[in-house]
């Protein structure tokens, strides 16, 4: 089938510089780079965590508790080779994803990172139909386009735009005119800005420039459409990526669908970060923050066949505790009356079918909201024609066995690699990220499980928490009681969730893969009834102490 393209205890540093470490921060060696408001953060000497090299990413200049908007951690991205170009590597950037797959309704998933000259996002559209021939530059909303916003203050509280805000309409370019047009904020409102964007991107453009692709046949027969957004920092007013005191950006997008030439047929306008957005008001908009250092290669983080390693981790500084009273407490299906509910959206008896009626249909017996699902596995590619082989997973843990009065010291999400998908011996290596996600669905009150969960409802990120390496080793290599362990520290989202009282705590586990065959399928809560190895169950690792 082909997919498409011990103990631990939390590190609160920025980055250990040392042997047997890559490198995770600018200020460790990378390259560097200050923006206009401030230089870069020189690096603190990591602890390394029992025995594991956990590469930590130092955050959050407004903390996520006086700023609960959905939060995208933006990495700096080193390429392999001196002089290599950013868009080669978005296996290494973050990614994110908002909007449905229906006949109408429109899916966006989009990847962004940053170099010394410029930032990058992808944003690719799953779409049936494309109809872009906007006449104008104002006309562009009203056709198949993506807009996205972005403020240069990251102020959680700002209401209104000014010249800091910035938006740039993107017109699909398959059909017809290719539109793009670029404003800037002025007391209140948006006029043109003055900038004109290139099309030709490749390499490292110079100036603000919008790429453009698709994927299909003809109008009413395509797979979807992309955009490739390059917008150098000198472009706007600053000397290079945001520094000390700058690094949190407030940011929306909106994807717009048009599904006919006269209009009449059209999808709902798609948000991102969902609900209550409003373009002239930042406050409403979600957040970015431009991490110092980058989501390490696979070379650098010392994976191996069969053994996987951190490519990164938000970092997470624990309330002060009692030295001496740390317990760990390990939460699994099984374990005492934990019942952890879980699924995996976009797999199903018909994982990448060719039928696009049933994928780009409506209802529980479409693609983006079935919920018969058989597989229970993550894959992702850069290819979005093949969009129907995609597949992440959800899992939600209870927190009740946490005592009381107590504080989160760490904390990791546990899982095990049973096979990969597809590919055989040619199994790609996947950088797979895990998201914290709410405990509910999309209209923020029903509960979420594996009964209701689908690809079009399923939550939104609030975050990307951390990042693992690993390969197509599974049960084939290992048997079924030895299978390879993947790890993610996501103590800063539980220590969140205990902190506020939250009855559950879940995660998202995606990727931004780029190659084909990349698809891993975990061991499930339901695997093991009466044999084998229960502790390879999704597992919830926290470890927690008497506060100080």
């Amino acid at each position: 089938m082909r997919d498409g393209r011990e103990g631990h205890r939390a590190v609160r540093t920025t980055a250990w510089c040392g042997v047997g470490l890559a490198l995770l921060l600018a200020g460790c060696g990378d390259g560097g780079g200050s923006g206009a408001d401030g230089g870069t953060d020189a690096p603190a000497e990591a602890d390394r965590a029992d025995g594991r090299d956990v590469p930590i990413a130092d955050t959050s200049e407004i903390p996520p508790t006086a700023d609960p908007r959905p939060r995208i951690f933006v990495p700096r991205v080193v390429p392999d080779e001196p002089g290599g170009a950013i868009e080669d590597h978005k296996q290494r950037m973050a990614i994110f994803w908002f909007g449905r797959v229906t006949r109408r309704d429109d899916f966006v998933q989009c990847r962004v990172g940053y170099d010394d000259v410029l930032w990058m996002m992808q944003c690719a559209v799953f779409d049936r139909e494309i109809y872009d021939e906007a006449p104008d530059a104002a006309s562009i909303p009203e056709w198949d386009a993506l807009r996205l916003y972005f403020d240069l203050d990251g102020d959680p509280a700002k209401r209104a735009i000014d010249a800091r805000s910035w938006r740039i309409d993107a017109q699909a370019g398959r059909h017809g005119t290719s539109q793009t047009a670029v404003y800037r904020g002025e007391a209140g409102a948006w006029v043109a800005a003055g900038v004109e964007a290139g099309e030709d991107c490749r390499g490292t453009p110079g100036a603000l420039c919008v790429g453009k692709g698709y994927r299909g046949e003809e109008r009413d027969q395509s797979r979807g459409w992309h955009v490739n957004f390059f917008v150098p920092w000198a472009a706007l007013g600053l000397s290079g990526p945001p520094g000390a005191g700058a690094r949190l950006w407030n940011v929306a997008l909106t994807a717009s669908d048009r599904d006919s030439l006269d209009g009449t047929l059209r999808g709902a306008p798609q948000h991102w970060p969902g609900a209550g957005f409003d373009e002239n008001d930042p406050s409403t908009w979600g957040a970015w923050e431009f991490l110092d250092g980058h989501f390490l290669s696979r070379e650098e983080s010392g994976a191996t066949p069969g053994h996987g390693r951190p490519a990164y981790a938000v970092a997470y500084e624990p309330p002060a505790h009692a030295a001496g009273t740390e317990q760990t407490i390990e939460i699994r299906q099984g374990e005492g009356s934990d019942v952890i509910d879980e699924g995996a959206v976009g797999a199903s008896e018909v994982l990448c079918s060719g039928d696009d009626d049933y994928n780009f249909g409506d209802g529980p017996s479409s693609w983006g909201g079935n919920t018969g699902r058989e597989y229970f596995h993550v894959q992702d590619q850069e290819d979005y024609a093949d969009w129907p082989c995609f597949s992440r997973i959800y899992v939600k843990f209870p927190l009740a066995r946490v005592p009381a009065g107590q504080v989160v010291v760490s904390a990791a999400l546990r899982m095990h690699h049973a096979m990969p998908t597809s590919g055989g011996d040619e199994g790609e290596w996947s950088l797979i990220q895990a998201f914290e996600v709410p405990a509910v669905l999309r209209d923020g009150v029903t509960p979420w499980d594996a009964t209701n969960l689908t690809w079009n409802d399923a939550p939104l990120p609030v975050e990307n928490c951390a990042g693992f390496w690993g390969d197509r080793t599974g049960m084939t290599e290992t048997g079924w009681d030895d299978l390879p362990e993947w790890r993610w520290d996501v103590g800063r989202a539980v220590g969140r969730a205990v902190e506020a009282g939250a009855e559950h705590v879940a995660f998202a586990l995606y990727s931004a893969d780029s190659e084909y065959h990349t698809g891993k399928q975990f061991v499930r809560s339901s695997d093991f009834p009466d044999w084998g190895d229960p502790t390879q169950r999704p597992t919830l690792e926290v470890v927690v102490a008497d506060p100080e």
